[in-house]
């Protein structure tokens, strides 16, 4: 007898740089425990590479997908993508005001006010510019 088949929901990526279309599931417990250990390493790399390991495990479609290929935008746009559907779609944040103010009595101090936002990684898009080119020129006749 075999082993039962775990089905998960299947979610459809549009990637921005190329329009390529990928299918990819919500990362499992596992893969959070990887992103967490991670965290608590403090190591940027570490952090890169454990990103990077998930992201690859959740792509269902296409099998030969590589996330080395992508530019950091896509992974970045990818990785919200997979955050959304597998933790929750937004995001509570908070943003400390550092801006100096000047109170009633002329005395310039830090605004230090804490505004609490919500982000909806739904809403988070990608803006591509029309003058957008894959080519870097370094000369006039040299290029990337």
């Amino acid at each position: 007898m075999a082993l039962p088949k775990i089905d998960v929901p299947l979610f459809e990526l549009e990637l921005p740089s190329n329009g390529q279309k990928i299918k990819y599931r919500p990362f499992l417990v596992k893969e959070e425990k990887i992103l967490l250990m991670a965290v608590d390493g403090n190591d940027e790399k570490e952090s890169s590479g454990a990103i990077k390991q998930v992201l690859q495990n959740c792509c269902m479609f296409p099998e030969d997908f590589n996330i080395d290929d992508l530019p950091t935008f896509d992974v970045e746009y990818y990785f919200l993508n997979i955050r959304g559907k597998s933790v929750g779609e937004s995001v509570e944040l908070t943003y400390r005001c550092r801006n100096e103010v000047e109170d009633d009595d002329g005395n310039i101090k830090n605004c230090n006010v804490v505004n609490p936002f919500e982000v909806v990684l739904d809403n988070v898009k990608t803006v591509k510019n029309k003058k957008h080119k894959t080519e870097i020129k370094i000369t006039k006749t040299v290029g990337l």
